[in-house]
């Protein structure tokens, strides 16, 4: 059994329907996943959710941890979040990809807590569950599922980029080469005709770790046509999205690696590209100077870098280099 704290502290970030009956159905699969389990601190909070750090006795016999994101039950069900946490025949919340064996530098998850709307019960799912879900998502099953909690790998001594007061050449040579490999494992997801986007690399969801940089949060992720571009919901983080995202124009992945750009940018100066208060202002911003690479910033900064961030970063989408061909730069060697 969880503690009545832990129970309380799940209930008031979950907020389930139907009262205390559901919180011990939630509590009762947790408990039976992770015997012993005990809430220990808050370590993160984004629009939707909150991240508490766990303990629990492994199978060796020993207090593991583990992270463990919640999100409101009434947000996620809320039909504008549908593209985050719900899973149906025709279409996979981005919140569920973290599920999907990413490699090294991607946070995994490795269980999710959701409500099947079909049964109205909270239940638990695997990795290895959903990757069968996935290759059978168009079935016959009648899916309609919402996610409300992801248990993830935990690093107690690891801070996001943003939280660094400044970055070695080195490092920013290190980290730059994770985050291309976290995003090309990403975008190396296919189904059918389509791909994986990220949509919100930021400094904020990219984790250093000692085991080396996780890319976070793939809440606003969905599959677009690799084939050609289209038109798609125009989301993400300011200052960190691609001029045609931010003009609700056609767009691709390499969306993506314009945000890199920003994110190397950022690292380079300990500065964001501009400091504009909402997208009127940025993309006026992005119109006075389309080229990274002619803000005064960037005037001292390593030249090979600097040219990195250009060709990644270039204003014109089909301009912009790959994570592979960004990775044999001159930069990296």
């Amino acid at each position: 059994m969880l503690s009545v704290e832990t129970a309380q502290a799940i209930n008031a970030v979950i907020q389930p329907p139907e009262g205390t009956q559901e919180v011990v159905k939630i509590t009762d699969l947790l408990a039976e996943a992770y015997p012993e389990i005990t809430l220990n601190k808050e370590i993160g909070k984004g629009a939707f959710s909150k991240v508490f750090s766990f303990s629990y006795l492994s199978s060796e016999g020993n207090r593991a941890q583990a992270a463990f994101k919640m999100v409101n039950f009434w947000t996620a069900t809320k039909e504008e979040n549908h593209r985050c946490f719900k899973v149906t025949n025709e279409q996979i919340g981005g919140e569920w990809f973290s599920l999907l064996d990413l490699g090294p530098h991607v946070l995994k998850t490795f269980r999710v807590l959701y409500f099947d709307h079909k049964i109205l019960q909270f239940k638990l799912m695997n990795s290895e569950e959903f990757q069968e879900l996935f290759a059978n998502s168009k079935s016959e099953q009648n899916l309609n599922l919402t996610l409300v909690g992801a248990i993830s790998e935990y690093f107690p001594e690891a801070i996001t980029l943003n939280q660094c007061n400044s970055f070695t050449s080195a490092q920013i040579q290190k980290y730059a080469r994770e985050i291309l490999l976290g995003l090309q494992a990403i975008h190396n997801v296919q189904k059918d005709n389509l791909q994986l986007i990220h949509r919100d690399i930021k400094p904020r969801n990219i984790l250093i770790t000692p085991d080396g940089i996780k890319l976070l949060d793939l809440g606003l992720a969905r599959f677009i046509e690799k084939s050609h571009k289209r038109r798609y919901s125009s989301c993400g983080t300011l200052p960190n999205m691609a001029p045609e995202v931010l003009q609700k124009a056609e767009y691709d992945i390499s969306a993506d690696f314009y945000s890199v750009a920003t994110v190397l940018f950022y690292m380079a100066t300990k500065r964001h590209v501009c400091r504009a208060k909402d997208k009127q202002d940025y993309l006026l911003y992005h119109l006075r100077e389309p080229r990274l690479i002619t803000n005064p910033a960037l005037a001292y900064i390593n030249p090979k870098l600097k040219d990195l961030i250009d060709k990644l970063g270039h204003p014109y989408s089909e301009n912009r280099i790959t994570a592979e061909e960004a990775r044999a730069h001159l930069f990296f060697q």
